[in-house]
């Protein structure tokens, strides 16, 4: 009897809620899709990874991150917003999400725009109507296991080549070594390149390059820069300091000398470490200032 009543709890304990209609701490009903329920659950401070589609009640698409070239990060906050502070209208959405799951939320369009004014309310969500979300979660994980993740994909990386690491972590690994001339600050610099994420789990697509653009209708050209200027990333200017005029190399570079904990929103998601090939066409020195008349 006793065994019985174990098997019995416990198949109560690990029944799935898979498309059972439930509500958000906000009232949104939601209903999960997919579903583990020994997965991680979503706390505060952890950061999700995920894409979403918003749609209508007539299931017009209204945007995904699908279209976007990257999922969405947001990070899990369990504080009350101070008074008169913009709170994500979603917050309840995110955290009732665990790792892998699946889920479909219904918004009432009067709850995400109450108490703001008629004309802030787009027309296609009309009183009455509402807004529908679907998300699927990609990955769900605390700070700590971010550091821990991204520092052991660049090491993973760096250790399947021939890289050389420079100050700041960031990898340099040639393919071709040219024999010009070394760039200094203030130098023009005639690139090509490829970038795309070191995380291939969230795209294997270049994100940005200079000899197949992504971007519809964009040439193809070189990319210039004076070195050590600030127009890019740290670690380009880190990276093209020890790479000669004529050679071609992969970089590796850490999120922190990259687009940091932001991002670059709709290519490059929050602490994203990069990789960039790269071919340094020209080096040219800055044209020395005309002497002053005596």
């Amino acid at each position: 009897m006793l065994a019985l009543a174990g098997v019995s709890l416990l198949a109560s304990c690990n029944k799935s809620t898979e498309g059972t209609a439930q509500k958000t701490a906000d009232g949104y009903t939601y209903t999960l899709v997919k579903h583990d329920e020994n997965a991680q659950k979503a706390q505060g401070g952890d950061m999700l990874m995920m894409h979403a589609t918003y749609r209508t009640d007539k299931d017009s698409v209204l945007g995904t991150t699908y279209q976007q070239g990257a999922p969405m990060t947001v990070t899990i906050d369990t504080a009350k917003p101070m008074p008169g502070a913009p709170r994500d209208p979603f917050m309840s959405c995110y955290k009732v999400l665990a790792a892998g799951d699946s889920a479909n939320f219904l918004i009432p369009a009067d709850s995400l725009f109450k108490g703001s004014p008629d004309a802030q309310r787009p027309p296609f969500l009309k009183s009455g109507s509402n807004l529908k979300l679907g998300v699927r979660v990609l990955r769900l994980e605390s700070k700590a296991q971010m550091e821990a993740r991204v520092a052991k994909e660049l090491e993973t990386l760096a250790g399947a080549g021939n890289f050389q690491m420079l100050n700041g972590g960031v990898y340099v690994g040639f393919t071709q070594k040219g024999a010009g001339a070394m760039p200094k600050a203030g130098d023009t610099l005639t690139v090509h390149y490829t970038g795309l994420l070191a995380d291939t789990s969230v795209s294997k697509k270049p994100f940005d390059s200079s000899i197949n653009p992504p971007q519809p209708g964009r040439p193809v050209q070189p990319f210039k820069l004076v070195h050590k200027a600030g127009m890019v990333i740290p670690g380009w200017d880190s990276a093209f300091a020890v790479i000669p005029e004529g050679s071609k190399a992969r970089i590796l570079i850490p999120y922190s000398l990259a687009y940091g904990a932001q991002g670059a929103p709709g290519a490059i998601p929050p602490f994203s470490n990069l990789i960039f090939d790269v071919e340094l066409l020209k080096v040219t020195p800055p044209k020395a200032a005309p002497a002053k008349k005596k």
